[in-house]
């Protein structure tokens, strides 16, 4: 037993025995230490510690890009799709999305999308229902990337197709105020075109305290959230 070799341990005495017998040994790096020899013999210890740290050192460095801009995106894109464990698994792998055969590895990753990428931009699928892939992915303003999500709903009016935000943005009304009618059954022509129900009566039944008049947008805004409180 003494001088024999067990991985990069090298025996030089036993320091006792029964049944937990103790070992003391030599590692390759040259740190003498204390062994328990079960451990030892069955390969459960088969360094000091150092080829363990090694091996988690080499693991980090296989493809150097740890510091990166693009690997905490990396990682998240990785871990919603595979990752069952992570909150937004349900979302992505949950639902069969994937990531790219390709971009299994990150460095191929970062050669595609690096060069277009710039500082506060998200990465966004134009497919919400595709995979991750060269092909479905760009960079995008972070209220881009909002809109493109499978909650929202697309309406088509001349052509153009748009949000409900950017429909109301466009033409200056209430986003809240197209919801509602929406909700009350409208089509989109109708919910987007028709001018605010409080314009001409609005100076009638809704003075305030002081008895100046509300603008109409207010108006519509506070019956639109009220419907949309008491349903949503």
């Amino acid at each position: 037993m003494i001088g024999k070799k067990f991985g990069a341990i090298t025996v030089i005495k036993m320091v006792s025995g029964g049944d937990n017998p103790v070992i003391y040994g030599r590692c390759d790096c040259g740190t003498s230490k204390h062994f328990h020899a079960k451990n030892v013999w069955r390969g459960m210890s088969q360094s000091c510690g150092c080829l363990k740290g090694k091996k988690i050192s080499e693991a980090k460095t296989t493809h150097g890009l740890c510091h990166h801009a693009l690997y905490a995106t990396y990682k998240h894109m990785v871990g919603r799709c595979e990752d069952s464990s992570c909150s937004g698994f349900k979302d992505y792998g949950g639902r069969g999305i994937r990531v790219c055969r390709r971009w299994k590895d990150i460095r191929k990753f970062v050669s595609d999308m690096a060069p277009s990428h710039r500082a506060g931009l998200q990465l966004d699928r134009i497919n919400n229902n595709g995979n991750y892939s060269p092909s479905n992915c760009r960079w995008v303003l972070p209220r881009e990337n909002l809109r493109n999500t499978r909650r929202n709903i697309f309406f088509y009016k001349n052509g153009e197709r748009l949000c409900v935000s950017d429909w109301a943005q466009k033409l200056g009304v209430s986003k809240n105020m197209i919801y509602a009618r929406l909700w009350r059954g409208w089509d989109i022509e109708r919910a987007i075109n028709t001018p605010s129900m409080y314009k001409r009566n609005c100076k009638k039944n809704f003075p305030d305290k002081t008895g100046r008049v509300p603008d109409a947008e207010r108006l519509e805004r506070i019956s639109a959230d009220g419907i949309l409180a008491s349903h949503g």
